[in-house]
Formats: structure tokens, C-alpha cells, sequence
């Protein structure tokens, strides 16, 4: 900086300052002035130009420099790159990241697997295995004794009925005899299970007890409790049959029930 000094008539200096640079033809031009008037430390300031990031700084790239450098005076006050500052929050915060998916995971799966595995119990209730189902001891001899007779039932495809007029086959499940029948195969949705489970828990004096279904067989079969006298068509069709007061109790007890249901309704 520098510039003239004026005395004025009452023996103060009258100071003007200049500050000069170098335009783009790397000329000296003056761009701020400077003018203390009297005693007073503020100077007056004039601009002479008017566009300072063109006149100024261009050879800095038309910014103005910063106050205080980014690494400081020294050097030492460089930023630190994101990864180095934090890598250690960032790889714990990964890692709980990953354990939480992982427990999710497992969460899940055991969620699914509980519900297989009740919905597994739950099917267990009424699925009976193939394997359980036996013959009674007479029909095993009766097989045994007449190999030709079960050869040609088995290429007629026919099977092997009880005594009822029914299509059912008596079976012995737990030690029990029981009532089968078979079906064609078919695919079970989820109602047809979940209406297996009502029949299952549906008890009833007056229904036939279900007692379940053997589906790991080629065809289905339906297992339901046995009935001595047969069903009612088994007891119409034959005709001969006999009613002690008990069972005629029974029959005109349950038509009047019947009955006054139906005029109730």
C-alpha cells in the first residue's frame, strides 16, 4: 500500500491509501481507495470497479479466498474423510444391522415352522395312516385260504363290503372295529381340512362318529365308527327286523322332538 500524505490548515494529515493489482493483461490498476479524514480511524473506502470476481480474483478462479484456510495456518486442521472418521460407527452399525435381519429371519422361520407344525398336529387329529387300517382275523383266512378268489377281486378291481347294503368295508383301527369306505383321489384344499377338523370334534348321539381320513393310500378312505345293527337303510331293507319298547321309545321320542321343532319354527 502506499499513497500520499496531505497536512491540512489545521495541521492534521489527511491520509489517502491505495490498494493496487494486476488485471487480466497483467497491468497495475488501483482498486480500492482509502481516505482518513482528521482524526477519525474509520476511512472512507471507494470501489473502483464493480464486478470483484472478475477484476479481483481471476486469476484465482473468480472466488474469493477463504478467510482461514481448510487445513489452517499450520497444515493440521485438514478435514477427515467420512470412511476414516466413522468406519468404526459404520461397521458396528452394519453389524447390528445384519444381526437384526438375522433375528428377523429366525423370528420368522420359527414363526412358520410353529404353524406348520401346529397346522401338522391339528391335520393329525384326523388323518389316519393306511398302515393302522387291518383286516379283521376271519378276512386275513379267509384270504389266505382262497388265493385264486383274492386274485381275481383284485383284477376285477372289486373290494371287499360288509354285510350292510352300503359300499363299507369293516377294519379293525386301534383295536376297534371300524366302517371304511373308499374314494377316488382328489386334491384337498384348506376348507376341506379345516371342515375334516369339525367332523372330527362333532359328536353327536344321533351322527355316526368321523373318525378320520387315510390319505397316503392310492384311494381315500373314510373311516367312521362302526354300528352294529347297520344303518337305517341296512335295518328298512331287510325287513325282518325286531324293535324291543326301548328302541320304539326312542324312534316315536325323537319324531315328536322332530315335530315340535318344526312347529316352533
Amino acid at each position: 500500500m502506499t499513497g500520499e500524505v496531505i497536512i491540512s490548515t489545521n495541521l492534521t494529515r489527511m491520509s489517502i491509501f491505495q490498494l493496487y493489482g494486476l488485471n487480466a493483461q497483467y497491468d497495475q490498476v488501483a482498486l480500492i481507495n482509502f481516505t482518513f479524514i482528521d482524526s477519525r480511524m474509520v476511512p472512507n473506502v471507494s470501489l473502483f470497479y464493480k464486478d470483484e470476481a472478475q477484476t479481483v480474483w481471476h486469476f484465482f478462479g473468480y472466488t474469493r479466498p477463504l478467510d482461514t484456510p481448510i487445513c489452517g495456518f499450520l497444515g493440521k486442521s485438514c478435514p477427515v474423510p467420512f470412511w476414516e472418521q466413522y468406519r468404526i460407527l459404520v461397521g458396528v452399525a452394519v453389524l447390528v444391522i445384519i444381526l437384526m435381519f438375522l433375528i428377523i429371519c429366525v423370528g420368522c422361520g420359527c414363526m412358520i415352522s410353529s404353524r406348520r407344525a401346529e397346522q401338522a398336529k391339528i391335520n393329525s387329529e384326523w388323518q389316519i395312516p393306511f398302515a393302522l387300517l387291518l383286516e379283521p382275523e376271519e378276512k386275513r383266512k379267509a384270504h389266505g385260504t382262497s388265493r385264486r378268489s383274492l386274485q381275481s377281486s383284485i383284477a376285477t378291481g372289486a373290494t371287499t363290503t360288509s354285510d350292510f347294503c352300503e359300499n363299507y368295508t369293516i377294519m379293525i383301527y386301534e383295536k376297534d372295529l371300524v366302517l371304511t369306505a373308499k374314494f377316488q383321489y382328489t386334491s384337498l384344499s384348506k376348507t376341506d381340512m379345516e371342515r375334516f377338523v369339525k367332523m372330527r370334534k362333532l359328536d353327536h348321539e344321533n351322527l355316526n362318529k368321523f373318525i378320520g381320513l387315510s390319505i397316503d393310500s392310492s384311494l381315500y378312505i373314510s373311516v367312521t365308527k362302526l354300528c352294529s345293527r347297520g344303518s337305517l337303510q341296512d335295518i328298512l331293507s331287510r325287513g325282518n327286523f325286531s324293535m324291543d319298547y326301548f328302541f320304539m321309545f326312542c324312534i316315536i321320542w325323537d319324531v315328536a322332538k322332530v315335530g315340535t321343532v318344526a312347529l316352533m319354527m
